[in-house]
């Protein structure tokens, strides 16, 4: 009669630690997991943004200071840091304005062509379709007194830019990588 009794002692433990396991797994199977996947800043991409920022202002400030051709000055810019960035960060899209309140001009430079780039000044819409080279598009109001802000209208999302006295020089940069879009804007 003893050894029936440390059989079924033996036999009780085996399920209850079936009973666990089987519990532990069914807690585990039922268990939502939370957790994010942080991918890394292209930090070229925003230092491009940076330099960008700089360096545009220079060239305005530039033109202003000396008397020069602002329009002609900001294009050969243009041309040089888009040649620049390429190198330093490929498959970029740029979208500039430049000017003033009564006159601007807008490009837009894609490395491939993904459609028009809607420009919204003084009450008039500019479609600039996008090119591997730069076309400047001229763009003014068509009355004084109207609304000078600028609205770009990029990647299914609008840009506001307060147009200020003066000189102006803007700017938004896009880059896809993989699913994801970063966008960065500059005004000065």
């Amino acid at each position: 009669m003893e050894k029936r009794g440390k059989v079924g002692a033996k036999t009780g433990q085996f399920y209850l630690i079936a009973a666990i396991i089987i519990v532990i797994v069914i807690i585990g199977l039922s268990t939502v997991t939370n957790y994010v996947l942080t991918k890394d800043k292209p930090l070229k991409f925003y230092d491009l943004s940076s330099d960008l920022w700089e360096e545009g202002a220079r060239g305005t400030d530039y033109g202003i200071y000396n008397a020069a051709d602002i329009k002609g000055k900001i294009e050969t810019f243009l041309t040089d840091f888009i040649k620049y960035s390429e190198e330093k960060e490929k498959d970029a899209e740029f979208v500039f304005i430049y000017g003033n309140e009564v006159e601007a001009t807008a490009v837009r430079y894609t490395p491939e062509p993904t459609g028009t780039v809607s420009v919204t000044y003084g009450g008039v819409i500019y479609y600039i379709s996008g090119s591997n080279t730069i076309v400047p598009t001229d763009i003014s109001p068509t009355a004084t007194g109207e609304d000078k802000d600028v609205e770009i209208a990029l990647l299914n999302k609008k840009y506001d830019f307060k147009l200020k006295e003066g000189e102006n020089f803007l700017f938004i940069i896009s880059k896809k990588r993989g699913e994801e879009t970063h966008v960065t804007t500059g005004s000065e």
